[in-house]
């Protein structure tokens, strides 16, 4: 199964934004440094100030798949829904 967002390094190892179908969905920033118990990395919709917290880039980039595929009160649950 291929991944429904596509992923383009908007700024090196600071910024990426992730398309669905061709249109600008997702973004991805690192805001921090690693650490134990600190979420340096930040994924939202483009347009939306909330999003959610992740511990690197890869994690941050599957929430915002999971937003994809998973429905949204299950998504809700678990904390991982990312506001339009």
């Amino acid at each position: 199964m291929s991944d429904r967002v596509q992923w383009t390094e908007f700024a090196p190892d600071c910024i990426w934004d992730g398309y669905v179908d061709g249109v600008h969905i997702y973004q991805v920033l690192v805001v921090g440094e690693p650490g134990p118990d600190q979420y340096p990395v930040f994924v939202h919709r483009v347009g939306s100030r909330m999003g959610c917290g992740a511990t690197n880039v890869s994690r941050a980039m599957d929430v915002a798949e999971l937003n994809e595929r998973i429905p949204l009160p299950r998504l809700m649950h678990h904390g991982l829904a990312l506001p339009a």
